[in-house]
C-alpha cells in the first residue's frame, strides 16, 4: 500500500506525515526537574531557556544559587568528545586556572543524557559565572589578561593525558567536510561558489602541510573569541565554552581571537593587546606568526561552512542571500594575505 503523506509546496515531493526533528527545544522546567532528580542542590530550581545555538543553554536558579545546564545538540559532538572536554576542564581547574568547572551529580558523574525527538542529547551542569562577556566593553588591559590566560591554558596542556583517544580540532578535515554545504548554500551565487571552492581546496592543502615544527601542537580551546571570555565581578577574566576543544595548533586560538575581533569591526589594538599578553607568557615563534594569515582565512571559511552545514538547526539570518557578501568579501581579503598572487 502506498504510504500517505501531506502534499509539499514543492512539486513532485511528498512531505512525510511526521517530518524529522533536527533541533528540539526542551522544556526549561522539565530540565530543572531532571537536574533536581540527579543533583544535591537547593530546591526548587526554576528553569529558563537562556540561549539557543550549536548547543542550548538553560539557566537554573534556586533562591541562593544559579547554574547553567548545557544541552548538547544531537549528532553534533560525540559523548567521547564531551568526556574529553570535561577531562580537560578538570585538568585546567586542578592547576588553578579560571575555567568554569562542571558540577558533579550525587553519584559523582558529570554528564547525563536525555532522549529528545531527534535523538540522545548530553547534558552538563556548570556553575553560573556572574559578569559580562569581553565583547560588551573590550579594553586593551582586559584583552592583555585574556591573552595571558590563553597562553597559560596552552602551557597547562603540556601534560594533559586524556583517558581515551585524544580529540583533535582537525581544521583541514572539518573544512573539507563542510565545504559541500557551503557550496550548496551559494548555488544562487555561482561566482562566489567557484571562488569558495578554489579557496577551500587551497586552504585545506596548505593546512595539511603545516608541521608541528612550524606551529606547535597541544590541547587548544578551539573557539577563542571575546564572547567566550568573561569579565567577572572582581575584574578577573574567565574562559568558558570548551565544547570545540581538542588537539590542534596553538596558532588556531590566537588567530581565532584576531579573526573574531575583525569580524565584529573592533579596533585592531584590542587583538594586538591579546597577542602581547599571550606572548608575555609563551613566546610566539616567527614561523607561527607567519601562519596567521592562513589560519585567519581558514577560520573565515570554517565559520561560513559551519553555519551552512548547520543552517537547518540554528537558522541562517544574516548569512543567507545578501548577507553572504559580508562573509565572502573578508575571505577574499584573508586569502590575499595568506596566498598572494
Amino acid at each position: 500500500m502506498k504510504k500517505r503523506g501531506l502534499r509539499s509546496p514543492y512539486e513532485g515531493e511528498v512531505m512525510p506525515e511526521r517530518p524529522r526533528v533536527v533541533h528540539s527545544i526542551l522544556d526549561a522546567n522539565d530540565m530543572a526537574r531532571a537536574v533536581e532528580g540527579r543533583y544535591d542542590l537547593a530546591r526548587p530550581l526554576r528553569g529558563e531557556l537562556f540561549r539557543i545555538g550549536m548547543n542550548d543553554v538553560y539557566s537554573l536558579r534556586s533562591d541562593n544559587a544559579r547554574y547553567a545546564a548545557r544541552v548538547y545538540r544531537a549528532g553534533w559532538h560525540s559523548t567521547d568528545d564531551v568526556d574529553y572536554e570535561l577531562a580537560f576542564l578538570h585538568h585546567l581547574g586542578a592547576r588553578g586556572l579560571p575555567v568554569v568547572a562542571p558540577v558533579p551529580d550525587r553519584n559523582g558523574d558529570y554528564r547525563f543524557a536525555v532522549e529528545a525527538s531527534e535523538g540522545r542529547r548530553d547534558v552538563v551542569l556548570f556553575r553560573w559565572v556572574p559578569g559580562r562577556p569581553l565583547t560588551r566593553a573590550p579594553s586593551a588591559e582586559l584583552a592583555r589578561r585574556a591573552g595571558a590566560l590563553a597562553a597559560e591554558i596552552h602551557r597547562a596542556g603540556d601534560d594533559f593525558r586524556p583517558h581515551r583517544q585524544p580529540r583533535t580540532t582537525d581544521y583541514a578535515g572539518l573544512l573539507a567536510r563542510e565545504l559541500p554545504s557551503l557550496l550548496e548554500t551559494l548555488a544562487h551565487r555561482p561566482n562566489d561558489a567557484t571562488y569558495c571552492a578554489e579557496a577551500g581546496s587551497a586552504i585545506v592543502a596548505a593546512l595539511e602541510d603545516v608541521s608541528a615544527e612550524q606551529a606547535p601542537v597541544g590541547p587548544v580551546h578551539g573557539d577563542m573569541h571575546a564572547g567566550n571570555l568573561f569579565v567577572t565581578q572582581d575584574g578577573g577574566v574567565t574562559i568558558m565554552d570548551f565544547d570545540n576543544c581538542g588537539e590542534g595548533h596553538y596558532v588556531e586560538d590566537l588567530t581565532c581571537f584576531r579573526w573574531s575581533d575583525a569580524h565584529r569591526g573592533r579596533d585592531p589594538s584590542i587583538a594586538d593587546a591579546f597577542i602581547a599578553g599571550y606572548e608575555a607568557v609563551r613566546p610566539i615563534s616567527r614561523s607561527e606568526r607567519a601562519l596567521f594569515p592562513l589560519f585567519e582565512a581558514a577560520k573565515q571559511l570554517w565559520f561560513m561552512g559551519g553555519v551552512a552545514s548547520n543552517v537547518n538547526a540554528i537558522g541562517g539570518a544574516g548569512f543567507l542571500d545578501e548577507g553572504m557578501e559580508r562573509h565572502v568579501g573578508p575571505l577574499r581579503e584573508y586569502m590575499g594575505r595568506a596566498m598572494p598572487a
